[in-house]
């Protein structure tokens, strides 16, 4: 994977007037303050969306984005058909865990996206937010053999969203697993299933250690 900074990758993630308008962030550094102080810049820009790993702060937040993002990167207008009626409705029906809501709308409007010639990406900086761009199909392959100061841009597919909880009772060292979503807490007033250790209080906190990996 080609290491480059976080201004190095912008050619690949805006349109030639949105990168003239960038020139005074482009100074190259290994410094990671720079380099964050350029990600909120392009959050708050609205050139890079992130999104909680909990759900979006408005409905259509994600469809909002992925829509400007690519008009942007058209060279004619046109209206992308995101059914985003269609993906709220069968995000009800189906019922999703908290934390499963955003990975989902992300596939099902990328699935959209790439029949226009537009794809997504993620920057993937090691916690749980989603930090989002779109790009041209062409144009994210050369994004996703980089990898800048805050992580690499990959393909949603290769995104972890969920964890796996590992605990060895202390009593009795039975082994406890749970798979939930990334960053959600182990369920209210959890004990060992052999010999009744409490892991958990009524609000989801540990009171044990435990082992936390990412799936």
């Amino acid at each position: 994977m080609k290491k480059m900074n976080l201004a190095q990758t912008l050619p690949y993630i805006l349109t030639a007037d949105e990168l003239e308008t960038m020139q005074q962030m482009l100074l190259e550094t290994n410094s990671p303050s720079q380099a964050e102080e350029l990600l909120h810049t392009l959050i708050r820009n609205g050139l890079l969306l992130q999104v909680d790993w909990s759900g979006e702060e408005e409905q259509n937040q994600i469809s909002r984005f992925l829509q400007t993002r690519a008009a942007a990167h058209a060279k004619e207008e046109t209206t992308l058909q995101l059914e985003e009626q269609r993906a709220y409705a069968t995000m009800d029906k189906e019922e999703l865990e908290r934390g499963d809501n955003v990975p989902y709308l992300l596939r099902f409007f990328d699935k959209r996206l790439k029949k226009q010639g537009y794809t997504i990406s993620l920057l993937d900086s090691g916690n749980d937010a989603y930090y989002v761009v779109v790009t041209t199909v062409e144009g994210a392959k050369l994004l996703r053999k980089a990898a800048c100061e805050l992580g690499p841009f990959i393909s949603l597919q290769a995104k972890k969203t969920k964890a796996l909880i590992t605990i060895y009772c202390p009593n009795c060292s039975d082994m406890n697993v749970w798979e939930l979503p990334i960053n959600a807490p182990l369920p209210a007033e959890e004990q060992c299933e052999e010999c009744g250790t409490a892991f958990s209080d009524a609000e989801g906190n540990l009171l044990v250690s435990h082992e936390k990996d990412l799936c």
